[in-house]
């Protein structure tokens, strides 16, 4: 039999999973004899999963797929970039400074950023330092 075997974070939903697949030409994979579609089919990979290929002649292989969570919650928790209005934030230790337009209405602004990979946003502050230009600091 062939094995794939394929490691996720730490937090992935295994019950839920709709992999994605290439397979030879003229072949297609199937489980309890339902065709497969990539990124669409969706199946539970919380036990070991098996795809039949079936080839055009008829034949088939077992491919056996064992996807496992990553053990270790990832620690990583920073913002790696920041921006409003056109504008690139300095981030520094645990704050982003930001200098806008005074004429601009922050609350018609949506923040863009990225985050280390499995980290979620949560902001605890935003303060407006300086009116006459609009300086944000989030922390």
């Amino acid at each position: 039999a062939h094995t794939i075997t394929i490691e996720v974070g730490f937090a992935t939903d295994l019950t839920t999973l709709a992999p994605t697949f290439t397979t030879s030409a003229g072949s297609a994979p199937h489980v309890g004899g339902v065709q497969q579609e990539s990124g669409v089919s969706i199946n539970d990979f919380t036990s070991t999963f098996t795809y039949d290929v079936i080839s055009q002649d008829g034949t088939s292989q077992a491919w056996t797929v064992d996807v496992t969570n990553n053990l270790v919650a990832s620690t990583e928790k920073d913002i790696l970039t920041f921006s409003a209005a056109g504008v690139d934030g300095t981030i520094g230790a645990n704050t982003v400074d930001i200098s806008l337009d005074p004429f601009n209405n922050i609350a018609d602004i949506t923040p863009l950023f990225t985050l280390s990979t499995y980290a979620t946003p949560s902001i605890t502050k935003i303060r407006i330092e300086d009116y006459d230009n609009t300086l944000w600091k989030i922390s």
